[in-house]
């Protein structure tokens, strides 16, 4: 069978490698100049910043076995951090969640403190990712840091998001000093570049259109006969 898959990142990769060792004569369409869309390994300061998801963590034993195929296991502890001020060392990069050791560091801290206990689940059945986090953060705080991400990484405003899965994620100030170190994440896999695992999983860019947006498709009946991109 002949399929075409639309993006190179890493759902349309791992699709690509599967249906391809099935036997079937697949292509990638890919927008971008490179594949492996969200997930980035970027090297500045002599160290390496992982844009997309840190850590890939699954009891899934077909995932276990499809990543082990590219990366070693790994059960070391992963601690996470967020830039304040957009930094990537130094002043505003704080532990997250932030405990208020941390907080007390920043030069906004007695408005965030301020914040925090003025506005501690004042909003009454939060809807959105803005009221959620500003129930539990503080205003300040909460624009520091998630305000600041979700602008930055999903190029979205967090007043437009629903608050439906924010439970699950850690929008505290904790009263210890320690980082979280995420211990309850048993099977995790961390990889050393994200670019790298990107082209081993691809193997070969024979099957893959970069720099090509998808426009529609043309059928032939109930059957699609072609694909319309922007180079024909």
């Amino acid at each position: 069978m002949k399929i075409c898959i639309l993006g190179g990142g890493f759902t349309g990769i791992t699709a690509y490698r599967l249906l391809k060792d099935a036997g079937h004569d697949v292509f990638i369409i890919e927008a971008q100049s490179d594949i492996g869309g969200l997930s980035k390994t970027y090297y500045k300061y002599g160290c390496e910043y992982e844009f997309g998801p840190h850590i890939l963590y699954t009891k899934d034993q077909a995932v276990i076995d499809f990543l082990s195929r590219f990366i070693k296991l790994r059960t070391e502890d992963y601690i996470s951090k967020i830039s304040v001020y957009g930094n990537l060392i130094g002043e505003g990069l704080i532990n997250f969640p932030p405990s208020w050791d941390d907080v007390k560091k920043l030069k906004e801290y007695p408005q965030i403190l301020e914040d925090y206990n003025n506005q501690k689940n004042s909003i009454k059945n939060p809807k959105l990712l803005s009221e959620f986090a500003i129930n539990n953060l503080g205003s300040k705080l909460y624009e520091l840091t998630i305000k600041n991400y979700t602008r930055k990484r999903w190029g979205v405003e967090p007043e437009t998001i629903s608050c439906e899965w924010c439970g699950s994620r850690p929008f505290i100030i904790k009263e210890e000093k320690n980082v979280t170190r995420w211990e309850n994440l048993k099977i995790r896999f961390r990889p050393d570049d994200y670019n790298k695992l990107a082209k081993d999983i691809l193997k070969s860019y024979d099957d893959v259109l970069l720099n090509t947006k998808f426009l529609n498709f043309n059928f032939d009946k109930d059957k699609i006969s072609s694909v319309q991109t922007d180079k024909g």
